[in-house]
């Protein structure tokens, strides 16, 4: 990559931050919510429930805001995008759609790590989890591991974004997909109450893997090494998919 595109996608992630900042309805579903929805639980619950589910509310909220930002952020932005003709635009600056794509990830990653590491350690600050040990390090890792969830979610928004024709079927279908990621992903609630032919879809899931990340940023032990690898090989498969094994003329993202 030459240093004029490398510029050009860095301009185009700092512009796309800028847009975000100021859509009122993102800021307030993928930042404000979780904040809120902290701040209730640490005053409604009783100090033996806040100890049990602290663990599983922090964790599942970083996954919620993963999955919002990056998956029903992005496939209805590309696919406006693609109706406004912007890549045509960008094209003519001289970005290809893979530079586009890049700077679009770099922004959605961005936009997840901040917001992360503020819901993150406002968790711990309710909760009164005190970082201890190597938990220093953990969250000095947390931007790393926030990029590479942004990553596998992100390569689903494109995806969708291939095979749905407007914006508005984008949504719907992102949210679907939302439902299913956040209900089966052990989010908000250990998979072990569910049945046992279904927690065998909780693991293929890529929102359990997520959670597993969060989980073991909190200070948890968890099979991280696993998740993060798991996480590598959908990513890297999702993007073989999207870039090779796709017809051309779908892919307009």
């Amino acid at each position: 990559m030459s240093v004029s595109s490398a510029t050009k996608i860095c301009a185009l992630a700092g512009l796309e931050l800028r847009l975000y900042s100021r859509y009122s309805v993102a800021v307030w579903w993928t930042f404000i919510l979780p904040l809120i929805i902290l701040v209730i639980s640490r005053f409604r619950m009783s100090e033996l429930t806040r100890e049990y589910y602290s663990s599983l509310l922090i964790p599942g909220l970083c996954t919620y805001v993963v999955l919002t930002t990056s998956l029903m952020g992005s496939a209805s932005y590309i696919i406006g995008m693609r109706e406004f003709r912007v890549f045509e635009v960008l094209g003519l600056l001289g970005l290809k759609k893979s530079d586009i794509q890049l700077g679009l990830l770099l922004s959605r990653g961005g936009v997840s790590s901040i917001q992360c590491v503020v819901v993150m350690l406002t968790g711990m600050l309710l909760f009164s989890i005190a970082p201890h040990g190597w938990h220093w390090v953990r969250l000095v890792l947390l931007p790393i591991g926030s990029l590479l969830c942004v990553w596998v979610v992100f390569e689903i928004s494109l995806l969708v974004s291939i095979y749905i024709k407007t914006a508005q079927a984008a949504t719907a279908t992102a949210t679907v997909l939302l439902y299913i990621l956040i209900m089966f992903g052990g989010c908000f609630f250990d998979i072990a109450v569910l049945p046992t032919y279904i927690i065998g879809l909780c693991y293929v899931l890529p929102s359990y893997h997520i959670t597993n990340i969060w989980t073991w940023f909190l200070g948890e032990e968890t099979h991280v090494l696993d998740s993060f690898l798991l996480l590598v090989v959908y990513a890297m498969m999702l993007r073989v998919i999207n870039v090779h094994f796709v017809d051309t003329r779908h892919r307009c993202h």
